[in-house]
């Protein structure tokens, strides 16, 4: 994990890799530590994460196809909350659209009703 927190240079990896530092020399597990951070940022991402740990940690289980699965899921939770809300967002269009049509229609209509009504 230390090294997988060390590859980027944005806050996110330097406060991970700061956690896990300081788990190495106050003998609280990783996976403790990761769920720690979680609550403490508010991410509820980061306690999956960290059961995944504890799983590889305790249990030695091969975490690779866990932790791809979990990012494919996660992945298409994002997605479907992006296409809702530009669903949501196309629909509030609507109204104003078909305002705008309908004040198109009216600016096409009017010279020649104008017409109409000024000859007779």
């Amino acid at each position: 994990m230390e090294a997988a927190a060390g590859v980027g240079d944005s806050w996110p990896f330097k406060r991970l890799s700061e956690e896990l530092a300081r788990t190495r020399w106050s003998g609280v597990t990783p996976w403790d530590a990761m769920r720690h951070l979680g609550e403490e940022l508010g991410i509820p991402e980061m306690h999956d994460f960290a059961d995944i740990m504890r799983l590889s940690g305790e249990d030695g289980a091969q975490i690779y196809t866990i932790l791809r699965a979990r990012s494919s899921s996660m992945r298409e939770a994002m997605l479907s909350a992006q296409k809702a809300q530009a669903n949501e967002i196309s629909e509030r269009m609507t109204l104003p659209m078909s305002l705008l049509g309908v004040l198109f229609l009216v600016i096409l209509v009017s010279p020649a009703m104008l017409g109409l009504l000024a000859t007779g």
